[in-house]
C-alpha cells in the first residue's frame, strides 16, 4: 500500500498539480507559519516515511520532499493528494485529507525550509 502511495506522490509532484495553485490562498507562502509546520510534520509523522528532516526517500521509491523545487509545489501536490486521491494511494491521501489548508501551507514551508 506504502509503495502505491510514494508512487502518486510521485507522479502528482510531476504532473499538472500546478493547475491547483488558483485553489490555494494566493498569500500562502507569506501566511505560512514554519513552528506550526514543524508541529504539523512531527504530528501527523511524516518523518516516518520522509525521515525527520525530510530528506529520505520514502520507501526508497518517493522523491525527496525537501528537495522539491519550491514551496509552491509541496503545497499543490498535498492539495492534489486531499482532493483527487484514490484508494491506491490512501495513506498519504488520509494524512492529506486530515489537514486543513493552513496546516497544508505550514507543513509545505516547514518542509520546504529543511531543503538542503
Amino acid at each position: 500500500m506504502k509503495l502505491f502511495t510514494s508512487i502518486f506522490i510521485m507522479l502528482a509532484i510531476f504532473s499538472g498539480c500546478n493547475n491547483y495553485e488558483d485553489e490555494l490562498n494566493q498569500n500562502s507562502t507569506q501566511d505560512a507559519n514554519l513552528q506550526d509546520g514543524k508541529l504539523v510534520f512531527e504530528t501527523v509523522g511524516c518523518g516516518g516515511c520522509h525521515g525527520g528532516d525530510a530528506q529520505t526517500s520514502a520507501l526508497g521509491v518517493s522523491r525527496i520532499i525537501a528537495q522539491i523545487d519550491t514551496q509552491r509545489d509541496i503545497e499543490n501536490a498535498l492539495f492534489y493528494l486531499k482532493t483527487n486521491g484514490s484508494a491506491r494511494n490512501s495513506a498519504m491521501v488520509d494524512v492529506a485529507q486530515g489537514l486543513n489548508e493552513q496546516m497544508m501551507l505550514d507543513v509545505a514551508a516547514y518542509v520546504h525550509s529543511l531543503k538542503l
